[in-house]
């Protein structure tokens, strides 16, 4: 994979492979677990199952449809049971916390192996379509980007679908650099855009897009009919055949697993998600958030340098007045990156909002920044031994951001907001994050050899909280005196009711960074 590399390259792969691995492992099946986790737990579990019986059509669990990351996650999920039972001789329990966090841990690390694996062979796509250096920084930044980290570490498509869709177009670019007749790159093209789709169905944009560029480069650019047609059923079948294959619910009846998800994914567009900012629910922000998003959730580094690449291009269109036909003609084998603005286009029409949906988007903006981050460097004429140097100390400096950062990932110090800001702006982060592991190990630890206990706990996230804690989990609405209550930041109406709490002690307050996120209140006068 790496033949070709100095000894100096190989080991600063190395580094970079070792500070990509332990950091995604490191505590993984033990600090985090949202509702969207738990629902893609169960989903792969049944996917597993109803696979191993044969029911293929029941493998179909959801329009997204997320087949990749249930192979990946059943895989796992698969090895993990089998072996326990026999080590142990007897199967595993998930409302044991210990061996919750066992199941957690191999749900997720196929998948993490996954994304390493997937940036590895995107870093060797962008050093066939750009250079090396250009390659090297942008596999530094993608891999210690704490944005995609956060994602990483959580059970769920969207870094995965990211690198299946950026191996789709980095695969079609080369494949209109190198040459139209060397259709070994359309088919990684088809395979990679077969892949993403089965892994969640946006990015059908990508495939589109692409298809859009084999008819536009070979009808208006080599003016040759038959190609479009030919090159377009290549790259069709090859996605198709991914589709077929890599999906047990299409063996049985592919049309009618098609129209499920085209029809669920309708239904899921017209959806609505509230959105917390500043303490304040907003139900029709709309696209206004994503750039919030961009600016205050992105890393520095794509943040800055892609703000620089715009106004730079911006005086190159208006002052020095270049045609943009002129730029589109050197740079044609770039179409393929059109899906990108589909894709926007989709998110923008559509009435939900989640940060995470920008994730696709970081991936490019990191290449257009190791762009940028290189011409940089050409031109203060550093040497090679210089360039390794600054990458070397990247790398350290990014390590201990992760260090600092530990255990609470979702929040951390961007170009334009600290990690308490950015916790009062967007109020929902931190909600499941690692501070309800940390408040469960609190309250196992204090109540020691009880076996179960009760907590009353506010907001939607009972499930991130359950299959850590040794104890009964109620809806507070619903908790009648129980030992404990905990409550998020945002309940103020409930934290200073004294009719709930005159019988109740604030016993501890979770912070994240200097800001606080959870209170949890003991009974007083416990049997």
């Amino acid at each position: 994979m790496f033949k070709k590399e100095s000894n100096k390259e190989k080991v600063f792969l190395v580094l970079v492979f070792l500070l990509a691995f332990f950091p995604r492992i490191y505590n993984l099946g033990n600090d985090f677990h949202s509702i969207d986790s738990d629902r893609w737990f169960r989903r792969s579990v049944s996917f597993q199952d109803n696979l191993l019986k044969g029911d293929f059509k029941e493998t179909y669990q959801k329009q997204h449809p997320g087949a990749i990351l249930m192979w990946l996650g059943g895989f796992g999920y698969k090895i993990l049971t089998s072996s326990y039972l026999k080590i142990y001789g007897v199967g595993l329990d998930e409302n044991i916390p210990d061996q919750f966090k066992l199941i957690n841990f191999f749900l997720k690390f196929p998948l993490v192996i996954a994304i390493i694996f997937l940036t590895f062979i995107s870093f060797i796509l962008v050093k066939k379509l750009l250079n090396k250096k250009v390659a090297y920084i942008y596999l530094t930044i993608l891999f210690l980007d704490p944005f995609l980290f956060f994602y990483t570490r959580q059970f769920h498509l969207d870094v995965l679908m990211s690198l299946f869709a950026i191996n789709a177009v980095l695969s079609a670019c080369l494949y209109f650099k190198e040459s139209v007749n060397n259709t070994k790159y359309l088919i990684f093209s088809a395979i990679f855009s077969g892949l993403a789709f089965l892994t969640k169905t946006p990015s059908g944009a990508f495939i589109l897009g692409i298809f859009l560029s084999i008819f536009t480069i070979y009808l208006i650019k080599f003016k040759n009919y038959k190609s479009v047609i030919r090159y377009n059923l290549i790259y069709g079948i090859f996605v198709f055949l991914v589709y077929i294959l890599a999906f047990p619910a299409n063996w049985v009846n592919p049309i009618k697993t098609t129209k499920q998800i085209i029809v669920d994914s309708i239904n899921n567009t017209k959806q609505s998600n509230p959105l917390h900012l500043f303490d304040v629910v907003y139900w029709d922000i709309g696209s206004k958030y994503y750039i919030l998003t961009f600016l205050f959730r992105f890393s520095p580094i794509i943040v800055l340098t892609n703000l620089l690449i715009f106004i730079f291009k911006f005086k190159d269109l208006i002052l020095k007045k270049l045609p943009l036909s002129k730029i589109c003609e050197s740079n044609y084998f770039y179409l393929p990156f059109i899906g990108y603005g589909i894709l926007l286009s989709l998110l923008i029409y559509n009435t939900k909002n989640y940060e995470r949906y920008l994730i696709p988007f970081t991936i490019p903006l990191t290449i257009s920044s190791a762009i940028l981050i290189n011409k940089l460097i050409k031109k203060t004429n550093l040497k090679e031994n210089t360039f390794m140097i600054i990458a070397l100390i990247l790398l350290t400096f990014s390590s201990f951001s992760f260090i600092k950062n530990h255990p609470n990932y979702m929040t951390y110090k961007t170009l334009f907001i600290s990690r308490d800001t950015q916790l009062n702006m967007f109020s929902e982060h931190s909600s499941c994050d690692a501070n309800l592991s940390e408040i469960a190990d609190f309250l196992n630890k204090k109540e020691g050899g009880r076996k179960v206990f009760t907590v009353g706990f506010s907001g939607v996230y009972k499930v991130c909280l359950k299959p850590f804690i040794r104890a009964n989990v109620i809806p507070f609405e619903n908790a009648k005196d129980p030992d404990y209550y905990i409550l998020f930041k945002t309940d103020k109406e409930l934290l200073y009711n004294p009719k709930i709490f005159s019988n109740y002690t604030l016993i501890k307050t979770f912070y994240i960074s200097k800001t606080p996120v959870y209170y949890v209140y003991e009974k007083k006068n416990r049997d």
